[in-house]
């Protein structure tokens, strides 16, 4: 992820500033989001964020609340747990997406502190602008995902892609992509296959073309359905911009 030494011009981009401020070129020695995929350092470093979050939760850590806070509250009342048993909740995360699902405890507080946890991990191993004196920069929690509404509990949420529905425990692609993949799948093999019909027995790639497109039309549904003991409800914080 070094800039190899001379290279660094090859990179080089200009800080926006303010009408009538000087301009100021930023010349970095390490490669920018976005030049190349996450280093395996940056997940390991949201993977402790995470990890950190769970120990506050699964111990009962008091913290103090998140000015964040009110953007992950549940989109509607939560149905809360029945009994006072062990909590159901997981934390996880991929690459800077921070995933949680939980059933709301009897008390009707594992919902917050476990976003509560989560926001304050993630400062802690973060620091946001006020600690850095960094009055100009942007938040490590994606503020501008916060405000569409990412971080919101709900029973039903798309996530990394995916459409997850914690009711039904199931997982679904959404509508739009499964009909884009549909058209791109469709287009792929009607540009390899010589046969006009598509489909059909006697192309060479039948069953693989076959078996792709309808993969696809079956994502496009529900999966997996299981009871409808309890309801799940999904959030997912971006650490990121």
């Amino acid at each position: 992820m070094v800039v190899e030494d001379g290279q660094q011009w090859n990179f080089a981009y200009v800080m926006p500033g303010a009408p009538g401020t000087p301009t100021m070129i930023v010349v970095p020695r390490a490669l920018q989001m976005g030049w190349n995929e996450s280093p395996a350092y940056f997940c390991a470093t949201t993977e402790t964020v995470c990890d950190v979050a769970q120990t506050w939760i699964d111990n009962g850590k008091k913290l103090q609340p998140h000015p964040m806070e009110t953007f992950t509250k549940p989109t509607k009342p939560p149905r809360r747990h029945s009994s006072l048993g062990p909590s159901a909740q997981i934390s996880t995360v991929y690459v800077d997406n921070h995933i949680m699902a939980a059933v709301e405890d009897k008390a009707g507080k594992l919902l917050q502190r476990t976003a509560r946890a989560t926001l304050q991990a993630s400062h802690s191993v973060f620091p946001p602008q006020s600690a850095t004196n960094s009055p100009g920069a942007k938040d490590p929690i994606s503020e501008k995902k916060l405000h569409k509404g990412g971080g919101r509990w709900d029973t039903r949420k798309e996530i990394l892609g995916y459409m997850l529905g914690g009711i039904d425990r199931t997982v679904q692609l959404p509508t739009d992509r499964a009909d884009a993949l549909i058209k791109e799948a469709v287009a792929s093999c009607a540009k390899d296959g010589s046969n006009s019909n598509l489909f059909g027995p006697s192309s060479d790639t039948y069953n693989t073309q076959r078996g792709s497109y309808w993969l696809l039309k079956a994502s496009s549904r529900r999966c997996t359905t299981r009871s409808r003991d309890c309801r799940r409800p999904l959030v997912s914080v971006h650490t990121g911009n």
